[in-house]
């Protein structure tokens, strides 16, 4: 926020790399374009590669529609939207990401609410399998950390210096109003839905513990199949979709951000 520049059309634009720029000076220009390459290698082979086979192995589940096929309506899509620049993305979000939290956590609710007898057990199953003496002693804590780690990454991105690229597009009268804003999505996206993901599969008592072949989207499908139905997939790729597809417009607005950095101009 301290860093943040105003661009001639009105928009605000920062992120670490300005940081690094107006902050360290023009000296370190060259440290600002490296993070700069990273991200955009990170978020263009990682997480929209990450994010588009998600909810392509979603829509093949339940509807059976070829990876291709929701590749490229993904491409289109994204495409429609990123070219009305930071303004559009902005206003789909803003319909987009709260519908989509609000109809899941609703989902996960009403499962919670059928199973509300057995949840104290799936708690203390959580907490024993996480802290017990056994998984300390044979590495579990560990793997269970790293792996967190990793998830907490594509969940989140805490810590990873992506989220404060859009955060400064924000208009506030002080930094730590925004700042708030910030630790509050964090607590929603994972502590709230992470969580009744979590419910949602244990409850559902289709996760065989040791087993393969089967990813997390597959095991919350089958999960919500067996609390509500069939329709319930269907509810769920519907989730993803948009879940998946206001990740992958927003990440176009990193590389977009990241890249004026090094051109000095801004596409969007």
């Amino acid at each position: 926020q301290l860093y943040k520049r105003k661009e001639e059309n009105g928009d605000f634009r920062g992120g670490p790399a300005r940081s690094i720029l107006f902050g360290l000076g023009a000296d370190y220009k060259w440290l600002a374009v490296l993070y700069a390459v990273c991200l955009i290698a990170s978020f263009a082979l990682g997480f929209n590669a990450f994010q588009g086979n998600t909810v392509a192995g979603a829509a093949l589940d339940s509807l059976g529609i070829e990876r291709i096929w929701t590749g490229i309506f993904l491409a289109i899509g994204t495409g429609l939207i990123v070219y009305g620049g930071i303004h559009r993305i902005a206003k789909v979000a803003d319909v987009i990401v709260p519908v989509m939290a609000f109809g899941y956590i609703l989902l996960a609710l009403l499962v919670i609410a059928m199973n509300i007898g057995e949840l104290p057990g799936v708690i203390r199953s959580i907490f024993a399998n996480a802290f017990g003496f056994e998984e300390a002693v044979g590495g579990g804590m560990g793997a269970a950390l790293a792996q967190g780690l990793r998830r907490g990454l594509f969940s989140n991105e805490a810590g990873l210096g992506s989220a404060p690229n859009v955060a400064a597009t924000a208009d506030v009268r002080h930094p730590v109003s925004q700042g708030i804003t910030q630790s509050l999505s964090v607590f929603i996206d994972t502590f709230v839905i992470c969580s009744c993901t979590a419910f949602v599969i244990l409850l559902g008592k289709v996760y065989v513990p040791g087993a393969e072949g089967i990813d997390g989207v597959a095991l919350t499908q089958q999960s919500l199949v067996s609390h509500l139905g069939e329709w319930a997939q269907y509810a769920l790729t519907a989730a993803i979709l948009l879940f998946a597809f206001s990740s992958i417009i927003y990440n176009y607005y990193l590389g977009e951000n990241a890249m004026s950095i090094m051109t000095n101009k801004a596409f969007a």
